[in-house]
């Protein structure tokens, strides 16, 4: 398999989108599924929204990426804490290559955690 991703195919989709708050409506929309026909995401979109209403429906593109496709949806932005968080989580990924690098195994590194 190649680091590099293969796209093999890519199509037209419906996205629902739907409030992860659906008594008030205070959250924010996020993608609750993708159909292939407009029909399908109409019967699909009653009563997945606030207070039952029906997801909103928008067209987007649907990429195949080895093997999986891939949908619209929404990334989303770090927090200032999340960055922090990141930088541990990366350090440690580092000092983790670094080891693994050094011959250390799997096993080693569990007994030098514990």
């Amino acid at each position: 398999m190649s680091d590099t991703p293969q796209i093999e195919d890519f199509k037209r989709v419906y996205v629902l989108w739907a409030n992860t708050d659906t008594n008030e409506g205070r959250g924010w929309e996020v993608p609750i599924g993708a159909c292939e026909t407009l029909a399908t995401a109409h019967r699909l979109a009653k009563g997945q929204n606030v207070q039952g209403s029906p997801a909103h429906i928008r067209e987007g593109w649907a990429i195949k990426v080895d093997g999986q496709w891939l949908i619209p949806g929404t990334i989303k932005t770090p927090t200032r804490d999340d960055v922090e968080v990141q930088k541990t989580l990366d350090m440690k990924q580092e000092v983790y290559n670094k080891a693994k690098a050094a011959g250390l195994t799997d096993d080693e590194l569990l007994l030098l955690k514990s």
